[in-house]
Order: C-alpha cells, then structure tokens, then sequence
C-alpha cells in the first residue's frame, strides 16, 4: 500500500480508478490528447534509433531517446504491437510519435495532469 492509500501490485501503482495502473492510465489519457503518440520503454527507442541510424549494437551512448517521431513502416519493422500498448497495428498513423515512459517514482508521485505537461 503507498501511502496515499492506492495498492501498489507487482511493481505497478494503481491509480485511484480501480484496477487500472498509472501506466495504462498515463497511456489512454495521452492517446485522448494525441493519437500518433505511445509510452513505450527506453529501450524501445534506443532499439529504434539504433536500427534507422545505424549505430552499433553495443553502442554506449544513444543520443535523443526521450522521444522519436517515427515512420508508421519503421514501428511495425522494429517493434511489436505491444510494446506501443497495442494489440495490432491495424490503425496505426502515418507518423508515430513514441515517448519514454516516466520512471516508476515519477509515476508516484506526480498527479495524472502533471504528468502529462511532463510528457
């Protein structure tokens, strides 16, 4: 239990609406303020970067993994549906635009609005 009185489950922090994680919650109220845009992990981006830049695979140093607009042909290539919150890539835009995921005591602590100013 945090100490907001929210249960937190299996590492994820459940939000005040019953049973949905901040995570998910983070993600649906970012899809209602952009369609093109998903949390994905850090490592998604650098996975991505990696592959349209050419950097090696044991690069040290990926620059710019906050954040990476995308080619829709590019995300299905290099990722899976699920990584972006999805169970296809049947709608997917044009253009994606992929965000890293806040960090698991980001999610604690900062109110959904923040949050999303953050993003």
């Amino acid at each position: 239990m945090l100490p907001d009185g929210r249960p937190k489950l299996k590492g994820k922090v459940v939000s005040r609406v019953e049973g949905i994680s901040r995570i998910e919650e983070l993600r649906r109220a970012l899809s209602r303020a952009d369609a093109s845009a998903y949390l994905v992990e850090g490592r998604v981006i650098r996975r991505v970067i990696r592959e349209q830049f050419g950097f090696a695979k044991l690069s040290a140093s990926i620059p710019h993994t906050e954040s990476q607009v995308v080619d829709s042909i590019d995300v299905r290539h290099l990722t899976h549906p699920d990584e972006l919150g999805l169970t296809t890539f049947a709608n997917l835009p044009e253009k994606c635009l992929l965000i890293s995921l806040p960090e698991e005591g980001e999610l604690e602590q900062w109110p959904m609005q923040e949050l999303l100013q953050q993003v």
